[in-house]
């Protein structure tokens, strides 16, 4: 478990807690390997020094991954259209890409 001085010398201790996912503690902070399937899960952070506890709940929502979508293409400023591009041999393309996933 992570240990953390405050100012006014106290050790706080860190715990994190995870319904589902894996919790790997480090130093102040923690990383959450979020489970395969998609839905909410809850992640539970406990603070505590030699007086007080504090614990927060947290909801996360884990969404499925998507495929891919290309909304729109321009080229040197111009949208794209019919997916046919000519340029004269040596000159640049600038070349953007509107995508989402």
């Amino acid at each position: 478990m992570p240990m953390i001085i405050t100012p006014d010398r106290d050790n706080l201790d860190v715990e994190v807690q995870a319904e589902v996912g894996d919790v790997e503690l480090c130093n102040a902070g923690f990383t959450w390997t979020a489970p395969l399937d998609p839905g909410e899960y809850n992640l539970t952070m406990t603070m505590k020094d030699s007086i007080y506890t504090v614990i927060e709940n947290y909801s996360v929502t884990v969404v499925a991954n998507s495929r891919p979508e290309i909304n729109g293409i321009s080229i040197n400023g111009q949208i794209l259209e019919n997916n046919l591009i000519k340029v004269e041999p040596g000159l640049p393309l600038d070349i953007s890409i509107d995508a989402s996933d």
